[in-house]
């Protein structure tokens, strides 16, 4: 279940946000942590993943794995 501040829309398209997508990922342990690590890196790079998203990931095992990786520098 998605919340509405879990996705936008798109070119006419709902697709969830970079956070949403990157908790799933870290929750599913279907990507290394090595890609994990990059879209993190990347997203920070870009902009589009910011101090304030970071600080409002879960207590949970996968928001602290994107701390640590967005801390990493």
């Amino acid at each position: 279940d998605l919340r509405e501040s879990d996705w936008v829309e798109q070119q006419g398209y709902c697709v969830t946000t970079l956070v949403r997508t990157l908790l799933d990922l870290a929750n599913s342990r279907q990507m290394s942590d090595e890609l994990l690590e990059q879209a993190v890196q990347e997203g920070r790079r870009r902009g589009m993943l910011t101090r304030q998203h970071i600080n409002n990931l879960p207590e949970n095992e996968a928001g602290r794995l994107l701390r640590k990786f967005y801390d990493k520098i």
